[in-house]
Order: structure tokens, then C-alpha cells, then sequence
């Protein structure tokens, strides 16, 4: 448990600039403390043991052991020291990024846009800030990051509300009809997700039953392009098709609708 102590980071990425700005973030941000830097995986697994981080920064593309690498080897060795994943807004990003989350990173966040250096760190602070709160509040709720038990279960339960999903099942009242007439079977699930939300939703669409009856509509916030790697990723675990969203079309059950990034 971290109670009331700073949460200790590791800035692992192969790109001098990136150390640095977000060395600068992390030292700004109140109950968090930069643990050290690390210029590649390999470097990074060899100082956990002595730095003893709580959460990684984690360049998804690095040159001898990339993010997704190291990963794998937290999972394996590592499993209390959690990730946050630097990302690029590209196909082949987007793709390593929904893997990532399949070894278990906590939330990503993506590289700046913009060329300039001081508008690019506050992007990423405003990026990184929370989900670096709701990291340490899910650490501290649920004691280790590696802990996984049944979506529907304690652990599910236990989310703070940052990455816990929110449902809601309200049946849809035909025009005309009176408030109280209305009763029965829901007929669409809505779920709104935000910090967290792909790593909870990796946990919690796999338990759904392919027969569910109703369709689902999923309001993710995720920039474009990645929306459409997460519908496919969590298409290949569920009994029930997983899609993005298409303009026009229409809605039937037995399948989850992923709302486009930025819509």
C-alpha cells in the first residue's frame, strides 16, 4: 500500500528529450517522485531492484528491448510495478499499444503533436497527471497492480470511479407512453470509460455471454485510429463481435459498438 507516499516513477525511453521533459512533469506533480531514468529495457529491468519504482513511463518503440518487451518481463518477474505507455498516433502504434494493454500497462498516453517543446510538456502533463492519480488510488485500493480476479467480482468493485465502468441499462420508453408503463428487459447497455478504460474493459467484455440479447455502445475516450485497434483486440477475446462504429448503421444485439476517437 502507498498511503499517503509519493508515488516513485522510472522515465524508461530511448529519447533524451522525452527523459527530460518528463523528469520535469513528475518532479511538478504533488505525490508523485521521479525514481530515476533509464535509456532503454534492458537498463530499466536492471534498476528496478535497487530504485524500487512503483509505475514505469514506458516508451512503447525503443532499439534492443522495446516497451512491450519489458513488459512482459514485469508480468513475469515484476508483477506489483505498474506502466504507463508512451505512444505514437500511427497504425503500427496503435496496434503495440492495444498489446500492451494485454500484458498489462495501466492506461497509455500519447506523444505530443505539437513541435513545440513547451506546449508539447504540457500536453503531456495534462496527459500523464491523472492517470498517474488514478494509478496510485488503484494500488492503494486494491494493493498490488498485478492482482486480477473476475471483472464482476471484489476487484471490479474496488475500482476507483476514474476506471471503473459505468453502465447504465434503461429501457427505451416508446413515444407517448407514461414513465411508470415501462417495464422489462433493458434493450441497449451504455458504457462510458475514461482513465483505465481499456484495461478494465480487457477484463470485463471477455465475461459477457455471446446470447446477451441487447447490443452495447461504448464511449471510450481515446484519440482517433485507436479506437479501431481497440474494438479489434477485444474482438478476438469476446463471445460477442466487438466493432468500431460506423455512421448509419444499425445497432444489433449481441454486439458492442466502439464510438470512433474524438466522437
Amino acid at each position: 500500500m502507498l498511503g499517503t507516499k509519493n508515488l516513485r516513477v522510472l522515465v524508461v525511453d530511448d529519447t533524451i528529450v522525452y527523459r527530460k521533459a518528463l523528469s520535469d512533469i513528475i518532479a511538478e506533480i504533488p505525490g508523485v517522485e521521479l525514481a530515476g531514468v533509464a535509456h532503454n529495457g534492458n537498463i530499466a529491468i536492471s534498476k528496478i531492484k535497487t530504485l524500487k519504482p512503483d509505475v514505469l513511463t514506458l516508451d512503447i518503440e525503443m532499439p534492443q528491448m522495446n516497451g512491450n518487451e519489458v513488459l512482459a518481463e514485469l508480468k513475469k518477474n515484476y508483477p506489483d510495478v505498474g506502466a504507463i505507455m508512451l505512444s505514437t498516433l500511427t497504425d503500427e502504434g496503435s496496434h503495440m499499444t492495444m498489446r500492451a494493454l494485454d500484458l498489462g500497462a495501466f492506461d497509455f498516453i500519447l506523444k505530443p503533436q505539437s513541435t513545440n517543446q513547451t506546449e508539447g510538456k504540457k500536453e503531456i502533463r495534462a496527459a500523464l497527471e491523472p492517470i498517474l492519480k488514478a494509478f496510485k488510488n488503484s494500488k492503494n485500493r486494491l494493493g498490488s497492480f498485478g492482482k486480477k480476479t473476475s471483472a464482476f467480482g471484489s476487484t471490479a468493485r474496488s475500482l476507483p470511479r476514474s476506471t471503473r465502468p459505468v453502465a447504465q441499462t434503461k429501457p427505451l420508453r416508446p413515444l407517448g407512453s407514461s414513465r411508470a408503463a415501462v417495464r422489462g428487459k433493458s434493450e441497449i447497455v451504455t458504457i462510458g470509460i475514461s482513465t483505465g478504460g481499456p484495461n478494465a474493459l480487457n477484463q470485463m467484455m471477455p465475461k459477457l455471454p455471446g446470447n446477451l440479447g441487447v447490443p452495447i455502445l461504448i464511449v471510450q475516450h481515446m484519440p482517433p485510429v485507436f479506437t479501431k485497434s481497440l474494438a479489434a483486440s477485444l474482438n478476438k477475446k469476446c463471445a460477442i463481435t466487438v466493432k468500431e462504429a460506423e455512421n448509419g448503421e444499425n445497432i444489433l444485439p449481441n454486439v458492442a459498438y466502439i464510438a470512433p476517437g474524438g466522437k
